[in-house]
């Protein structure tokens, strides 16, 4: 009995020094991203997207992404705030963003080729009621 013990002890001792050294790789990381803006930028470019300002902090486990822009086909999103929730992602095996903030958006919507009709109404209705509920 004693020997389970002493395995799990330190096995959780492992597991936290573990969490502690990509807590300090990842904090480590925001420190530098600023200068990884160009190589972040290539990886972005295949989805038609170019980032403008980039730096991170760190926010508990979360690391937080900002960006002064963010240059999509059809406009531009400025003031962006990401955080993503790491462990969960880690779990999930998938991207999860936590918190995403944008300040400001402007976009060109092609009308001419719609197809069918599009309520904006009902779609800016939908956020406001989105927005009240999360506030």
């Amino acid at each position: 009995m004693r020997n389970i013990g002493l395995t799990v002890l330190y096995l959780c001792v492992w597991l936290t020094v573990l969490l502690a050294v990509l807590l300090l790789c990842g904090r480590v990381l925001m420190y530098f991203l600023n200068d990884l803006e160009s190589a972040v930028n290539q990886e972005l470019q295949r989805y038609g997207l170019e980032v403008e300002g980039l730096r991170g902090s760190w926010r508990t486990t979360n690391p937080v992404l900002y960006a002064d822009a963010v240059h999509v086909e059809r406009g531009t999103l400025s003031g962006v705030e990401m955080e993503i929730a790491a462990m969960e992602s880690l779990i999930r095996n998938e991207f999860i963003a936590r918190r995403l903030v944008v300040e400001d958006l402007d976009i060109q919507i092609d009308l001419a080729n719609r197809r069918g009709d599009f309520d904006f109404q009902k779609l800016f209705q939908q956020i406001k009621d989105n927005s009240a509920t999360l506030i």
